[in-house]
């Protein structure tokens, strides 16, 4: 324990420092100081249990030493030290809650004595302020040891068995009291926008989990991946309808928060012995029942699944080869709105699937000669398709716009015949293949080459050569380059094929050209 002695007479800092049997007083080490200002670094720089300090000082006085000391939050022992028998200082004195005083010239015995039990009253103060940083410990332990127990049981790594969740509660020093208690139990799951997916989770799982843990008041969140389990007690919410209510205020809260729905689903009055039961049961009815807009159900609850709408081929076809692929993300979209008391199944998603990739299929054969794959439209089911309405309202718009693309190019192939022949005839010195000419035209290789010859009379490879040759003769007359070198610059690989190309086409070498046309 430590002591600080402030006085402005240096004698008597002095003398009371060497006067006093600190060890008998249980004090390690003795501060001393001569103004306010030195005291106030003693105690920026060290522990101080008591304070003895002299109330009339010049620069400073005690009293402003100690409202210094409180107002930066020190729960020092003050002792005044003062001349004035009759204390004009009392009323500020107990103010700043002042231990005690003495008078000068001090009596050292008295002294002692007063500094005797300035230490037994610190040795209390520091056994409360222990015994309130262990309760709080232990508060904070016995919340954690909860939340793990819960987490484990969930998880199924903790046997049901009522016999065994008394054993597993007294190991893990939980309250026996748990196991008679009844529970709500909330699941939640986060269906993100497209605008989050880029987001880092830890921005915004923890937030979702502190806004169900006040909303809720429940300390028991379990956070997987994007789904929020809360465990609440029964105590908090004795009508169900109140508790519906919270959770439909949850959602509604949540949305306002962050770019994503959220479907929840909750049971009433769980008991420790079936919450893992109830739990796996609620997890399939995530993974049956599909939402595009925000949704609280209640387990045990009887939901209607959404009947398939009543949707004309034709009207996809027209909006597909009329370029207003919005037409059928909406009519999809609509058809995803569930009635109240209703669901989506799987079903539903896969009937819409299957229409809509039918319709698809149509129109491309009948207005698109493309290959048997129908390259630039992805025709098979992706992982993600079904994970979620919003991945498959998605996967809808990717899939219509890509069709739209592609009728849009047949539509547009005389454009896009002379795109690529100025192409070719732009880059005739460089290599020239099926895949560079597909990035040109955005068109399967089959079939540009099948629009290429039905729009030309020649295949691709044949025009590129004839242009080719074009250029050589050019160069063969313009220039004195060797033949070779003619034949690199105009993007043949040897002399040998590029002669033979040159008299298929010429009736003549390439030798001979130059010859006979110089002449």
């Amino acid at each position: 324990m430590n002591i600080l002695i402030v006085d402005d007479e240096t004698v008597s800092v002095d003398s009371i420092a060497i006067s006093l049997n600190w060890q008998t007083l249980s004090i390690e080490n003795v501060y001393k100081a001569y103004r306010l200002q030195q005291a106030q670094e003693v105690f920026l720089a060290h522990s101080v249990d008591i304070l003895l300090c002299d109330i009339e000082m010049p620069k400073g006085n005690g009293i402003e030493l100690i409202e210094w000391v409180r107002a930066n939050g020190y729960d020092t022992i003050c002792i005044f030290i003062t001349c004035f028998s009759h204390f004009d200082y009392a009323f500020s004195a107990v103010r700043l809650q002042m231990f005690d005083y003495i008078l000068k010239p001090c009596n050292y015995t008295k002294l002692a004595e007063v500094i005797q039990r300035a230490v037994l009253k610190r040795r209390e103060m520091l056994a409360v302020r222990e015994k309130e940083l262990m309760v709080n410990y232990w508060n904070e332990s016995i919340q954690e040891r909860t939340n793990t127990f819960w987490y484990d049981l969930l998880a199924g790594n903790i046997s049901s068995d009522a016999d065994y969740l008394e054993r597993e509660l007294h190991g893990r020093h939980l309250p026996s009291s748990l196991i008679n208690n009844s529970y709500h139990m909330l699941l939640l799951q986060a269906l993100p926008d497209k605008e989050m997916y880029n987001w880092d989770e830890n921005s915004w799982k923890y937030p979702i989990a502190n806004v169900i843990s006040e909303l809720l008041n429940t300390s028991t969140v379990i956070v997987r991946e994007k789904t929020f389990l809360a465990v609440v007690s029964e105590d908090s919410y004795l009508e169900s309808d109140r508790f519906d209510q919270t959770c439909r205020k949850l959602v509604h809260t949540l949305c306002s928060i962050v770019p994503a729905e959220f479907q929840g689903h909750y049971a009433l009055s769980v008991r420790l012995t079936n919450a893992c039961a109830i739990l796996q049961k609620i997890t399939r009815e995530v993974q049956e029942k599909y939402v595009l807009q925000s949704a609280v159900f209640q387990y045990d609850k009887i939901y209607t699944t959404c009947k398939a709408p009543d949707l004309s081929d034709e009207r996809w076809e027209t909006a597909l080869l009329s370029g207003n692929s919005d037409l059928i993300v909406d009519d999809i979209q609509n058809a995803l709105i569930p009635e109240p008391e209703q669901y989506i199944d799987r079903n539903l998603l896969f009937f819409l699937h299957h229409k809509l990739i039918s319709v698809i299929c149509k129109v491309l054969e009948m207005n698109v000669s493309a290959s048997p794959n129908h390259d630039g439209v992805n025709l098979t089911i992706q992982h993600d398709t079904f994970q979620s309405i919003t991945d498959f309202i998605i996967w809808v718009q990717k899939i219509t716009e890509q069709t739209g693309s592609l009728v849009h190019a047949k539509e547009s192939s005389s454009s896009i015949i002379s795109t690529v022949s100025q192409y070719i005839k732009d880059n005739i010195n460089n290599e020239l293949n099926r895949d560079e000419l597909k990035k040109v035209a955005h068109l399967h290789p089959d079939y540009l080459s099948a629009l290429y010859r039905q729009k030309t009379g020649l295949s691709i490879s044949e025009y590129v050569t004839r242009e080719r040759i074009r250029e050589a003769k050019k160069l063969l007359l313009t220039s004195d380059f060797p033949i070779h070198e003619v034949a690199i610059s105009t993007g043949f690989q040897n002399i040998s094929y590029f002669s033979k190309q040159f008299k298929r086409l010429e009736g003549i070498t390439p030798f001979q050209y130059r010859k006979n046309n110089r002449t």
